[in-house]
């Protein structure tokens, strides 16, 4: 039979590590499945006192989580439907694990140097309203990624937009040192902040029919674009769409 999640109820506190805050009075573990219920059996929303480690992450929408400083690693699928998980950072390093719903925490996709092969879909959208570092890589099916703070790939970080329904969209800087971005096979990039493609390793190289638009909207400030290798790396449709001071090419 299959393995029932851990349920959130807040009976006693908003301790995650209070055993009386869980369903079946046991706290969540590292091979454990958590789900955080819209309508909590208790009035205490659930936050984290320590870092933590759970298998995989389910948020109904109303149920909230607030992650403080700290880190919950999520070893498989994050479901975030409610849009209130908050603070600290969610670290996913799921094999083949998908992402999927509005986060408001910061997110990092894989360990150090991707030791673990953390590879993270997305097959319908990923919202994150805090910044994206990305050590391994994330793919797009027919959905959409969309970073508002800073978005790094680094490491052996790659995005992948595999369909013509495939969307990125990061409002803030994105800055693309992973060693291979040449799966970019379809579909639509857009940059609100300033793009910057780092190191002799890596290369941001889309298809041919892989637009990337520009649509800053500052007055103050120009989108600036920067390649540090320019033998692979290049945009294939360049559109701009910037209603602001424009967009600089960087030497």
């Amino acid at each position: 039979p299959a393995v029932q999640p851990l349920t959130w109820t807040g009976n006693v506190s908003s301790v995650w590590a209070d055993k009386g805050n869980w369903l079946r009075g046991v706290v969540p573990i590292a091979t454990n499945d958590v789900w955080i219920p819209g309508a909590s059996i208790g009035t205490n929303l659930a936050k984290l006192a320590d870092d933590r480690a759970v298998r995989s992450l389910t948020t109904e929408v109303g149920g909230q989580l607030d992650l403080a400083a700290h880190t919950l690693t999520v070893s498989q699928d994050l479901n975030s439907q409610s849009g209130l998980i908050t603070g600290g950072t969610l670290l996913l390093t799921g094999a083949d694990a998908s992402a999927t719903g509005i986060v408001q925490s910061d997110i990092v996709v894989g360990d150090l140097g991707c030791s673990l092969k953390t590879r993270i879909h997305i097959p319908q959208f990923l919202i994150i309203q805090g910044s994206l570092l990305a050590r391994c890589p994330v793919f797009v099916g027919d959905g959409l990624l969309s970073v508002t703070g800073p978005a790094t790939f680094t490491d052996q970080g790659t995005l992948g937009l595999l369909v013509s329904g495939s969307a990125a969209q990061f409002l803030g800087d994105v800055t693309f040192g992973g060693p291979n971005n040449s799966l970019l096979v379809d579909g639509v990039i857009a940059i609100g902040g300033n793009f910057k493609q780092v190191g002799s390793a890596s290369n941001f190289a889309p298809a041919l029919n892989v637009e990337t638009h520009f649509i800053g909207s500052d007055p103050q400030n120009r989108q600036t674009i920067l390649f540090d290798d320019t033998r692979l790396s290049r945009f294939s449709q360049l559109f701009v769409s910037n209603t602001g001071a424009g967009v600089q090419i960087l030497p």
